[in-house]
């Protein structure tokens, strides 16, 4: 069973008188093997006793303090508590350990350092004080190139925590900017769903636009067609109206020739019934030299004129009915084609 270290130092300190006065009196030879390398048996730091020493009673690592053997009576009481001490010391960290240095009194520290270092009453001369400075200087190089070691990883520490901070303001930068791309990206899709509607409304507008487009011309051509046909029929009516005009006019070319004729033929009687009238009366120097051709000379003249006159009219029915079949004709090719129809 072991001690709280600060409870063995303070028996220790306190029992240092009753040691020093032990060792007047001679009653206990202690070696220095007390303080080397600890032994695997509890009792044998213990073994060598002064005069008058007695047995210990010591079961399952645990002295009876009741026992008039008991180490805290004198000495075996000081290397009792010394022992304990080193081994609660090498169990404890050594943050805790310097904190325990801190405590103990520089008066004591001075007198202990004194005692272990100095000569004991058996002749024996303490060669742990060259080892014990070694030690204090290995450790004082030590605690120099920790600190050393310490403040290069303070430097480092405050060098990765610069880093960090400036990674963290880094790292803040690029989380605003995301905001705002992924702000702008909305944007942009609601901006680009707006287009698409409007795209799609004027779409639907072009395709109106196109059917009404498509409306205006049909009634535009239903127009042209209308004014085409009113045009063929006017000009159809007019054609037939000149038809019948030129078959009026043929049919009065029909009537003059027929009375031309006549007037031809009724002149001509009346030529002849003229010439028996007024055969009387004529100088007879022949009989078939002079009477006969002045009768047949006027019928000649009569005939001649009259047929000019007939071969004029006839050219000009002849005219007239060309004229008359060439508008029938168009008329017909009119009526034939789909304008005319409508």
């Amino acid at each position: 069973m072991l001690l709280d270290p600060t409870i063995a130092g303070s028996i220790l300190i306190s029992s240092c008188c009753t040691f020093e006065k032990a060792e007047e009196e001679g009653s206990v030879m202690v070696g220095l093997a007390a303080f080397g390398p600890k032994d695997s048996n509890p009792t044998s730091s213990y073994s060598t006793l002064g005069q008058g020493s007695k047995a210990l009673d010591y079961s399952n690592g645990i002295f009876d303090c009741q026992s008039p053997t008991s180490p805290f009576m004198g000495g075996l009481r000081v290397l009792h508590l010394a022992e304990d001490l080193r081994a609660s010391l090498e169990m404890l960290p050594t943050d805790e350990k310097e904190g325990l240095r801190c405590q103990i009194p520089d008066s004591t520290v001075d007198y202990l350092l004194e005692w272990l270092q100095g000569h004991l009453t058996n002749g024996h001369i303490s060669v742990g004080g060259d080892v014990y400075q070694e030690r204090l200087a290995r450790l004082e190089g030590d605690k120099e190139s920790l600190i050393l070691q310490v403040s290069v990883l303070t430097d480092q520490v405050e060098a990765q925590g610069e880093k960090i901070r400036d990674l963290d303001l880094c790292l803040e930068e690029h989380r605003e900017k995301l905001n705002a791309t992924e702000e702008m990206l909305q944007q942009e899709l609601l901006s680009r769903t707006a287009l698409e509607t409007q795209k799609l409304t004027l779409m639907a507008e072009v395709s109106n636009l196109k059917l009404k487009l498509t409306a205006m011309e049909k009634e535009h051509m239903d127009f042209d067609r209308f004014r085409g046909s009113e045009e063929m029929i006017q000009e159809i009516s007019d054609l037939r109206y000149r038809v019948k005009e030129m078959e009026d006019e043929r049919l009065q070319y029909e009537k003059k020739l027929k009375s031309t004729k006549l007037t031809v033929m009724s002149r001509v009687n009346r030529g002849e019934s003229y010439e028996k009238d007024k055969g009387g009366q004529v100088l007879e120097m022949s009989v078939c030299g002079v009477r006969k051709p002045c009768a047949e000379h006027l019928s000649l003249a009569l005939l001649g004129a009259g047929q000019d006159e007939l071969v004029v009219l006839k050219r000009q029915l002849e005219n007239r009915d060309m004229e008359l079949e060439r508008l029938q004709n168009e008329t017909q090719l009119w009526a034939r084609t789909p304008e005319g129809k409508e």
